[in-house]
């Protein structure tokens, strides 16, 4: 259903150079991480292992163009018709924002059709403006705002997308 090929060609991406891989926790070491991320997972080695949890409990993929990571996402089913979702871009993702914005447009929709999903939802920190502003270009509407929910007590903003 999700074999990496598919994948590729259905997110229209310019193979080889531009392409989906599987996520492999090494490529952590590999991704330059924008400030809000490196404090987020490498101060907080929990998170960095939540991560892999996520990763390994429902898809996990790395978008590369070149050698280059510019971000690592996943997915995984919360139950029947209800995901959720994560990302984490890289520090250069801004050199590929337009392309990479439409390859995780056609992620979604595909990911919906292919699991008949009806919702699709992350969370986001407040302090992350970038991350809030961009689910709102892919369509997610903001549900709710979740206080101290963060480790130091930041509140989180709830985001859906119904399909």
């Amino acid at each position: 259903m999700f074999s990496l090929p598919r994948l590729n060609r259905v997110l229209r991406l310019n193979y080889p150079e531009d392409k989906i891989v599987s996520f492999h926790p090494m490529h952590m070491d590999m991704i330059d991480l924008n400030e809000f991320d490196q404090a987020n997972l490498l101060e907080n080695k929990n998170n960095l292992h939540k991560l892999y949890q996520f990763a390994k409990a429902g898809l996990g993929f790395t978008a590369m163009s070149g050698n280059r990571i510019y971000a690592i996402f996943g997915i995984w089913d919360l139950w029947d018709g209800v995901s959720e979702a994560w990302l984490i871009p890289s520090n250069e993702i801004s050199r590929k924002t337009l392309k990479f914005h439409r390859v995780a447009l056609r992620f979604f929709e595909f990911y919906a059709k292919e699991k008949h999903t009806k919702r699709i939802q992350f969370t986001v920190c407040s302090h992350n403006v970038q991350a809030y502003k961009w689910a709102e270009r892919c369509y997610f509407k903001r549900e709710a705002e979740m206080l101290h929910y963060g480790l130091q007590g930041e509140n989180y903003y709830l985001y859906a997308r119904i399909f």
